[in-house]
């Protein structure tokens, strides 16, 4: 990676150069040629395109994305389909400087965050469920383990389907699935280069090279190339990181396509831990919640924090194979391969452990060296899929066939590192000795699904669809400590049926009603010890990593979206879905164990969501989700009845681009989001506060010769609100506080040709 004198040197150096140019330049007349990371030309008013449309090649040559996505089921575009999805694609990822998945996902209020901050992997939560770290998360329709920091740069777009996923994996969490759709060769050539500066001297640059070469112009690429050094708003945070990820395809003949990609990451950077409730009253059990802290303090400050680190590398290739006019057969193979070392002072607790799981009421806290280097996490998967249509009953089907397999690995050295190092205090922070021996034995687990699927979507007068689908599932599990004991062989044979019915009632409308199931596999956390909130006390965990029995999931859920004139969007969804989940049930003095469906959540909600064309320089998309998150049965009897912890009951985002007429080529949006009060302790007791932000940014696009010159501007958190973002429990119980990032500014340069 560049020095940061030397970036700094030729951003600045470039940036001159540009405002040169762009001071002579004329502002564009017409939407941008071309096709690199700004897409249309900035004088035309757009909108983070949230909303669902867009449809599935229906050839071979045309192929690709659509294959890859969460909409392979049928050619109907996604805004005739029984399914609630969010798209969020590169061009507004762009426009609002996104720099991590949690920004990514804020115009979407159905959808959270869950344990995301700095220097750490991300996770999310879609309709008050937190997704599976292996099972919920795609890459171009494969799957992938999210324990990797997230490259943005080679994405086209992330899909987020909301309700259960059973029909797209065999394995997955109720709430939702991520797709991360990667950029595909452009039929034109493409060059773009984007150089960012934020924060402390954050240091951005990114190239996206793209078209196609050869005498029938048969080989398609598409390069992305990044390198990133970030010094944020927070006390000796820092991180480096690398990406090189290439797309080729090779139309071998017509009718037939050949697809190869990979994508490398190497990421190090200083992870900052959350905070914890106040234990005000001195009985050893945090129950307050404390004001917002500074979000610039860094927990992780001792002289031997060390970065976490991670190497990932992903790849995958696919053929494409017409078969006569109406099939076509897809075989493609993915990999997934990371090594992680996870390091961190993490604090946890207080008073010698005499509080675990929070800090005194004087805001002292205690800190534990935490060591797990050498984590190497390996996924591989194929699949075979044949599809086609034929006419039968009166009606056109769409039939789906397939078969998928995945083999996922976690192997670890023998013992991890976590240790108690001394106490300090938040605002007062210490230099604590270190203490890096190993003293906690490791779980090696291998997960295996082998799926068979069949869809049958029927489109009957073309007014009415039948949407049906069956997917069978051969889970097993291997866990063991390091030592050999604790070892567990679990294996199930599971169906998820999906179903769905839709109509249009008018021009442009379409109203559904869907059902299905999911399972979910889950293992106990590798955690020395699990807090029960009814006994108030630490306990010993019985079965650390264990892999526990597969639990069944189902939703209900109604539907409607309707397409107006100029772009104008209307969707609505109401939704029922009941999950199982782990508890930590008390077994013994001192002891717990953790029991696959001890514990069952009903989430019940509505989302709505609009776009609409207000002039024809500005444009408007909201949306809300009103969401009833309630635990139905628990190991603790004060939960039962209770929200669910670290989900809101309300949320809305607003946003809004406006390019006025009389300064062609400048686009100025905002996003406002707002949310309501989320549970922190699952008896209802203490509750995050209601929180509200205001992102603003400007862009300036102008076309001097061949190029294309765009300016951007932003700020995020502009009042530089201080609040509690989210408060997310961990497997082993203990909850955690997070807050908002402070204020951000960036300056950024876009060049395209």
């Amino acid at each position: 990676m560049a020095k940061p004198e030397f970036v700094r040197s030729f951003l600045g150096a470039a940036l001159l150069g540009a405002a040169a140019g762009a001071l002579c330049a004329e502002p564009p007349e017409t939407a941008a040629a071309g096709g690199g990371t700004d897409g249309p030309d900035a004088s035309q008013t757009a909108l983070p395109p949230v909303v669902v449309e867009g449809s599935r090649g229906a050839t071979v040559a045309a192929a690709g994305q659509g294959d890859g996505g969460i909409d392979f089921l049928s050619a109907t575009a996604p805004a005739r389909t029984p399914l609630a999805l969010t798209r969020i694609d590169a061009e507004d990822l762009v426009a609002r400087g996104v720099a991590s998945l949690s920004s990514a996902i804020r115009v979407d209020p159905s959808v959270g965050d869950n344990y995301n901050t700095f220097g750490y992997i991300e996770a999310l939560q879609v309709r008050g469920f937190v997704l599976n770290e292996l099972l919920n998360y795609q890459r171009d329709g494969m799957t992938v383990s999210s324990h990797v920091p997230v490259a943005l740069e080679d994405k086209e777009r992330i899909e987020i389907l909301k309700g259960i996923s059973g029909m797209l994996a065999g394995s997955s969490a109720p709430g939702g699935l991520v797709n991360y759709v990667l950029k595909q060769p452009t039929e034109q050539a493409l060059a773009t280069v984007a150089l960012t500066e934020s924060e402390r001297g954050s240091l951005l640059a990114h190239g996206d090279f793209g078209g196609r070469f050869g005498a029938q112009r048969e080989f398609g690429y598409r390069i992305n190339l990044a390198a990133e050094e970030r010094r944020p708003e927070i006390d000796q945070a820092w991180s480096k990181r690398a990406l090189a990820s290439g797309f080729f395809d090779w139309r071998v003949a017509p009718g037939t396509l050949l697809q190869v990609e990979f994508e490398q990451q190497r990421v190090r950077e200083i992870s900052v831990p959350g905070y914890g409730l106040l234990d005000t009253v001195g009985n050893g059990d945090a129950t307050t919640l404390p004001a917002p802290i500074d979000p610039r303090i860094n927990l992780n400050a001792q002289p031997w924090s060390q970065p976490f680190e991670s190497t990932a590398s992903s790849g995958s290739v696919r053929w494409l194979q017409q078969l006569g006019a109406d099939w076509r057969l897809m075989l493609r193979a993915g990999t997934q391969r990371s090594v992680t070392n996870d390091r961190i002072a993490f604090p946890d607790g207080c008073a010698g452990g005499n509080v675990y799981n929070g800090m005194c009421g004087n805001f002292d806290v205690d800190i534990y060296q935490y060591i797990s280097d050498d984590e190497r996490r390996n996924t591989n998967s194929t699949e075979a899929r044949l599809q086609g249509g034929v006419e039968a009953a009166g009606a056109r089907h769409e039939i789906t066939l397939g078969a998928r397999t995945t083999r996922y690995s976690e192997r670890y050295p023998p013992q991890q590192t976590y240790t108690y190092v001394g106490t300090e205090s938040v605002f007062a922070p210490l230099a604590l000795p270190a203490q890096p021996g190993p003293n906690t034995l490791n779980v090696p687990l291998d997960t295996d699904l082998d799926e068979l699927y069949a869809f049958d979507v029927a489109h009957f007068a073309h007014v009415w669809s039948s949407w049906l689908g069956l997917r069978g599932t051969r889970i097993t599990q291997d866990s063991a400590l390091t030592d050999g004991t604790q070892a567990t062989r679990l294996q199930q044979r599971l169906l998820t049926p999906w179903l769905g019915l839709g109509v249009e009632p008018w021009a442009d409308g379409y109203a559904y009603i869907a059902g299905g199931g999911g399972v979910e596999v889950a293992s106990a956390p590798n955690h020395p010890t699990v807090t029960v909130r009814a006994s108030g006390a630490a306990l010993t965990l019985e079965n650390p990593g264990q892999a526990l029995p597969a639990q069944r999931s189902r939703q209900v859920e109604l539907g409607f979206k309707q397409q107006g004139a100029v772009g104008t969007v209307l969707e609505a969804a109401l939704y029922r879905i009941e999950k199982p989940f782990v508890d930590n049930v008390p077994v013994a003095p001192g002891a717990a164990l953790q029991v696959a469906g001890a514990r069952v959540e009903r989430h019940q909600g509505l989302e709505l969501a609009g776009t609409w064309q207000a002039r024809a320089d500005l444009r408007w998309h909201a949306a809300l989700a009103l969401l009833d998150a309630r635990t139905t049965q628990a190991a603790d009897p004060t939960w039962v009845g209770k929200r669910a912890t670290n989900a809101a009951p309300w949320a809305i985002a607003l946003q809004d681009a406006w390019s006025p007429r009389a300064l062609q080529g400048l686009r100025w949006s905002n996003l406002w989001t707002l949310g309501g009060h989320k549970p922190v302790l699952p008896d209802g007791s203490v509750d995050l506060p209601d929180t509200w932000q205001w992102d603003s940014a400007l862009a300036y696009t102008v076309r001097q010769g061949a190029a294309l010159w765009t300016w951007r501007a932003g700020i995020d958190n502009l009042t530089d609100r201080r609040y509690w973002r989210e408060a997310p429990v961990a497997p082993w119980g203990s909850i955690y506080l997070f807050p908002a990032p402070a204020r951000t500014a960036r300056l950024g340069l876009t060049v395209s040709w």
